[in-house]
Order: structure tokens, then C-alpha cells, then sequence
């Protein structure tokens, strides 16, 4: 399936977000919030400030975020909101089990308000959230920052327990926790079980890995792990109106995994992934920005392997991860450039390595200088070896006042 034009977006860029319990698919752009009950066929959108009767801060802002939690049979959704007067917003929260998503939209839900005084962070503004499903726990991860600027992260652990039942995040069975620390932590890896990972590049050749076990108060790390050497620098690459798309988050982890038990991993993979640059000297090879794929094993983060996902044509970048209910890896992306025009494309990784689909078609570019901070991958539940993605291309034509083409897809390899 390859739904086009899921759900408008007038904000630049698209950053579409997705996920599905099977039948239900929630679907968020940068401003557009949208639902389906046949399973991604069709969706009616709705602007998520008018869901609410408050307008807190400076309203609904954009890099929306959504999960389906199959413990709880939950979707959880997360919208930020533009800063008020004093620089300061909030990430709202709100939780809906499928039955709550109609034909016509979204009939209850419950909500809660996360602040950066919530952490005592000391600036006031929350930004580029993600969220992760753990065995127990939704993890939260964030950036903290004012005037444009970032300062610090945060990653915090959210019962389940809470979230089903509407109670206080802070408060019993299962109070949330939470660390800061120096600027961009990383995001929580996907399907991250009963330890949540999160690492970040220190250098071109290492990398510093932590964990926190669903278990225990305390989180660990980091654990540094060499690496082979990969390019940071020049990232150049037009599309063919000369705007140059890839020009944030270059070199830094943007997305995580973890797969079961496989070849030379104990207890399962822990994958990482991130986009480098034009390559020199030895790796001059590398002619065009590309994805460096590593995989650790667990728990002794010990170096398995490591892949460039590269095209001579073109530039690949903006990775994503998760993983199907039976273990395959699968990947969102985009490539273009270099006279070719920005798409997404997904991937199953461990079923067809270096294989990858289309499920954009653009002609004209978003004219923003970047491809946005946001893409998605979650499995299909229901369907072993299948998986739901959203990306987005752009359209001359135009669709909904706007250039954005936003897709939902699901895909299944049969071996």
C-alpha cells in the first residue's frame, strides 16, 4: 500500500510521523494531525489546535510524534508547541486507545502538559521530541535550548501503567524518571525492550553508548566503542532547482534500533545510524553523502559491523530505524540530489540488504534548504514481517494549498 497525500502540511518542511495498531493508522504532519479506519486507505485531517479548547504558549507548533504501545493498546501522540513571549513552549502529550479514532476523527482522549521547569531544565524551550517504546516505559527524548540555541537534552521514562490509566507521570506505579546532560544525548532506540539505549558520535572513529535498564534507578555509561573512521564534512548536494536539502543533523546519530538475537550478538543488535559526508584520501570513494549503518552487540556493545549505504548517483541521508514483530530491520530514509529531486524510501534490511523502495515521487523541491527533522518506520502489528513508514515528496501540482505530498505505505517481503 502507498497512500499519496495521507495528510496536508503547510509548515516547512513535511516531517511526517506515523503508526498503526493494524487497522487504525495515525498520521502526523508538521501541523496536520490525521486518522484512518481502513487501515491508511484514507484519512481525514484536523489542525491539533482545535482539538483542545486552550492555546497555551504560542500555540501548536509542529514535530509531532506518534507510537502505537501494544501493551496497552494505546497511541500515544505528541505535539510541541511555539514558544510564548519569555522563549518557553511545552510538548503535550495526549493518549487514545484505537477505538477512540472514528470516521470523523478523534472522540476522547487524555493529555498531559510537559514543561521544561518539568525537568528543571535551565532554558526554556523543548525541542526536536522523539518518542520509544521499552518493555514498561515510553521514553522521551528532547533538546533543551532558548533564542535558537541548544543547550542540553533530556531522556525521560514515562510508565505505561500511567499513561493507560490517565495518573500523574509522577506519581506511583511507575513514577517518571529522568537524566539531562550536554547538548543532543540521542534518541532512545526503537524497540528497545527492557533497556533503553541512546549514543552519540565523539569523533569520527568512536562512539559513546549508554544504557538504562527498565530495572534500575540508575542509567549507565557511556561505553566508548571504536568504529571504522567515516567523513563529517561536505555535504553538498543540490536538487535540480540548486537547493541544497541536506544541511541539518549531519554526523549526528538520528536514529537506533534493537533486533532479537542473531549471528555474533548475545542477546540482539543494537543498530545505529547516521549520515556522513564526502569522502577524501582512502574514502574518497565515498563521492556523495551517505548512511553509516553499525551494529553493537549486546550487552557487551561489542563492534559487529558497519556499512556505508551509499549511491554514486545521489545522496542518502535522514536514516530511521525499527523493527517488525519478527526481528527484521527495517529502514526509512531519503535520497536525492545531485540532479535528482528529494524522495523517501524505505527498506527491509535484514531481508534484502541494499534493496530499497521508493514511495515518493517529487518535481520540484520544498525550497526550505533542508529535508526536516522527521521520518518514520514502525512495524505492522498483525503482520509478522510487514512495516508502516511515512515520507514525504514534493508536487508541483500542489495538493491542499500546499507543494508537500505526505504518504502512508506498508510493506511486506516474501521470502
Amino acid at each position: 500500500m502507498n497512500t499519496a497525500h495521507a495528510v496536508p502540511t503547510t509548515l516547512n518542511p513535511a516531517e511526517p510521523s506515523e503508526a498503526s495498531d493494524g487497522r487504525v493508522v495515525v498520521y502526523t504532519t508538521n501541523d496536520r494531525i490525521g486518522f484512518s479506519v481502513n487501515g491508511g486507505v484514507s484519512f481525514v485531517s484536523f489542525n491539533p489546535a482545535s482539538m483542545y479548547s486552550d492555546a497555551p504558549f504560542g500555540g501548536a507548533d509542529g514535530d509531532q510524534v506518534v507510537q502505537y504501545v501494544p501493551q496497552i493498546n494505546r497511541f500515544v501522540w505528541l505535539d510541541q508547541y511555539w514558544a510564548n513571549a519569555a522563549g518557553a513552549n511545552e510538548d503535550r502529550i495526549a493518549v487514545f486507545p484505537p477505538s477512540a479514532v472514528t470516521a470523523t476523527g478523534l472522540s476522547s482522549w487524555t493529555y498531559w502538559n510537559i514543561t521544561a521547569a518539568s525537568f528543571s531544565l535551565p532554558r526554556p524551550f523543548l525541542d526536536f521530541p522523539d518518542l520509544a517504546v521499552g518493555g514498561n516505559y515510553l521514553y522521551l527524548s528532547c533538546n533543551n535550548g532558548q533564542g535558537g540555541k541548544v543547550y542540553s537534552s533530556v531522556i525521560a521514562r514515562i510508565g505505561l501503567t500511567n499513561l493507560q490509566m490517565g495518573l500523574n507521570l509522577a506519581a506511583a506505579p511507575q513514577p517518571w524518571r529522568y537524566v539531562t546532560g550536554a547538548l543532543f544525548f540521542g534518541r532512545v532506540a526503537q524497540h528497545t525492550g527492557p533497556v533503553a539505549y541512546w549514543a552519540q558520535n565523539s569523533s569520527t572513529s568512536q562512539i559513546q553508548v549508554s544504557d538504562w535498564p527498565e530495572s534500575s534507578v540508575f542509567w549507565f555509561g557511556p561505553t566508548t566503542v571504536n568504529v571504522f573512521t567515516w567523513p563529517n564534512s561536505n555535504y553538498t548536494t543540490k536538487e535540480p532547482d540548486g537547493n541544497q536539502w541536506l544541511s541539518t543533523y549531519t554526523g549526528t546519530i538520528l536514529a537506533a534500533a534493537v533486533t532479537p538475537s542473531v549471528a555474533g550478538a548475545q542477546n540482539g543488535g543494537l543498530w545505529l545510524a547516521w549520515t556522513g559526508g564526502i569522502g577524501s584520501g582512502r574514502l574518497a570513494w565515498l563521492s556523495q553523502p551517505q548512511i553509516e549503518l553499525v551494529e553493537l552487540a549486546l550487552p557487551s556493545f561489542k563492534f559487529v559491523s558497519q556499512t556505508a549505504i551509499w549511491n554514486p548517483g545521489y545522496a542518502i541521508s535522514y536514516p530511521y530505524l525499527n523493527v517488525s514483530q519478527d526481528g527484521h530491520l527495517g529502514i526509512a530514509l531519503a535520497a536525492g540530489g545531485s540532479g535528482h529531486w528529494v524522495n523517501s524510501a524505505v527498506a527491509d534490511w535484514t531481508a534484502a540488504p541494499y534493496a530499497g523502495w521508493y514511495i515518493t515521487s517529487s518535481n520540484t523541491s520544498c525550497k526550505c534548504n533542508r529535508y526536516g527533522d522527521y521520518l518514520a518506520i514502525r512495524p505492522a502489528y498483525g503482520t509478522k514481517s510487514a512495516f508502516t513508514a511515512s515520507g514525504y515528496g514534493t508536487d508541483k501540482a500542489g495538493n491542499n494549498s500546499s507543494a508537500y505530498d505526505p504518504h502512508f505505505a506498508q510493506f511486506t517481503i516474501v521470502p
